[in-house]
């Protein structure tokens, strides 16, 4: 019985320094449930995995810690490890600079000395090792590879008066700290590390997990990574938001250009790039409630219930939703009726030099000049006869970072078909891909398709054809729509027309 009372004497002695903890501190009059079933076993010693929702008070949890330690000194039925611990620090590892600068404010508006290694002043990180704050902040790799703060760890300033070690954003330990693909590298290999801290402090000192975001597998992961104890302490809250609905949308097959960030992604990221897991492809395709499939991975007792009515539930309820006796009267979200592919820049792009413009404006002039023989008498307009005009050259200078297949010449050039896009393809491929310089260039254009004009050099042919298409119309074709127009004058450095009135 003796060793019953023992034991239930810190735990008494705990709950009475939070309370007391709790008197001193401004704006906090009492702790969720969540938050003391977290606290509590952390300042006995015990390893704590806090699943908790954003916006729960989280932060809070290791905030009153040094506090509530310091009550606990003082008291009889003080836990053993905490009886040397005359100025109680933790040491938080944050994985962002914005957030830990945030969570060094939040601290210090309640009247806790805070600091981050990241940005304190010479003075302040002399206190850092003379065990002047109460909270410490760091991200891992301050922590991990600086010799000056791991031989830290060991001084007897810390030995004495560390309780534990904080992980905030826990779920990134596996996440960063291990590679996403077999023979990858980790995005950020000190977040794999972190367990090498705990191997310099005391030994029995403890370390929190906190997170919002940890489905069951990635639990056992934080756990191994954080060589955390088999008997942690799991304390989670349903992150199920009732304000909000939830939605799967659909969108046509034909709309690829949504699908223009995955093209982005692999080709910066090629192998590494993460593939759609498993549960997010179920998730999408699925009937049922989209609200319990998604909250209930994040706890190992699921407590997650659809919303009645189901038009506020999620998109696959109000499929259902019967609230208006055999039908439901709300009208899906106009967000979830259509969905159109934003207009996005195609991902394919490549740098392109002045030079190499010139040498393609030259090149796609020859080309130009290649389509009609030299000695044929034109009845309409050149651009007209060829179809190749200088506004549709101004585009192709204008779009040749993107041009690499004839589909996107199709659909963002003014093109009569696939056989001069494939032409355009074919030239820009020569200037780009092969680099060849303007007489080499020049001499491709003659050799490829000079021999070849696409165009009729025959008049008689090109009249006929033409006073074919003019009768089957019914209008009468006038001299002036038949005639090139010599008067005008084409700029090729601007690719603008100027006429000339000097006749007139």
């Amino acid at each position: 019985m003796a060793g019953v009372e023992h034991a239930e004497g810190p735990k008494q002695a705990v709950e009475n320094a939070i309370s007391r903890a709790l008197l001193s501190v401004e704006g906090v009059d009492k702790l969720k449930d969540e938050q003391l079933n977290s606290l509590r076993p952390f300042l006995l010693g015990k390893d704590v995995m806090a699943l908790l929702p954003t916006g729960f008070g989280k932060s809070l949890i290791y905030q009153l810690a040094p506090i509530v330690a310091g009550h606990l000194v003082t008291s009889p039925g003080c836990p053993d490890r905490l009886k040397t611990a005359n100025f109680p620090i933790v040491i938080v590892l944050s994985p962002l600079v914005a957030l830990i600068n945030d969570q060094v404010k939040a601290a210090r508006r309640l009247g806790l000395t805070a600091v981050s290694l990241g940005d304190a002043s010479a003075e302040e990180l002399r206190d850092v090792v003379r065990g002047k704050f109460q909270l410490v902040f760091g991200n891992p790799e301050t922590w991990v590879l600086s010799s000056k703060w791991r031989d830290m760890l060991r001084s007897e300033v810390y030995q004495d008066n560390l309780l534990g070690l904080v992980v905030d954003e826990a779920h990134k330990t596996p996440a960063w700290g291990e590679a996403v693909s077999r023979g990858g590298a980790p995005f950020r290999t000190c977040f794999g590390r972190v367990s090498e801290l705990r191997s310099l402090c005391k030994y029995g000192t403890p370390v929190l997990a906190l997170t919002a975001s940890a489905e069951l597998p990635t639990r056992k992961d934080i756990v191994r990574l954080l060589s955390m104890n088999s008997d942690t302490t799991f304390v989670e809250a349903n992150p199920d938001r009732p304000n909000i609905r939830l939605g799967v949308v659909r969108v046509k097959g034909s709309d690829l250009s949504c699908l223009d960030w995955i093209v982005t992604g692999l080709k910066e990221q090629q192998t590494s790039f993460p593939k759609c897991s498993k549960a997010v492809s179920q998730y999408v395709r699925s009937d049922k409630c989209l609200r319990i499939m998604l909250y209930d991975r994040f706890q190992a007792k699921p407590t997650t219930k659809s919303i009645d009515p189901g038009h506020l539930c999620c998109s696959n309820c109000h499929k259902t939703c019967k609230c208006d006796s055999s039908k439901c009267k709300e009208p899906l979200p106009s967000t979830e009726c259509k969905v159109e592919a934003e207009e996005t820049e195609p991902s394919l792009k490549r740098s392109v030099s002045d030079h190499q413009r010139d040498i393609l404006r030259e090149a796609l002039y020859e080309y130009r000049d290649s389509l009609v023989h030299s000695n044929s008498k034109l009845l309409i307009s050149f651009d007209l006869t060829t179809g190749f005009s200088h506004d549709l050259i101004k585009h192709v200078l204008d779009k040749c970072e993107y041009i690499f297949t004839p589909a996107y010449v199709e659909s963002h050039l003014p093109v009569f078909g696939g056989d001069q896009a494939q032409v355009i393809v074919d030239i820009v491929r020569k200037v780009f891909d092969e680099q060849l310089d303007i007489d080499s260039m020049l001499e491709f254009v003659q050799k490829e398709f000079a021999a070849n004009p696409l165009i009729f050099s025959n008049q008689d042919q090109l009249l006929a054809t033409f006073t074919s298409s003019s009768d089957s119309s019914g209008d009468d074709v006038s001299s002036d729509d038949i005639e090139s127009s010599e008067s005008d004058q084409y700029d090729v450095d601007t690719c603008t027309y100027s006429s000339d009135d000097s006749d007139e």
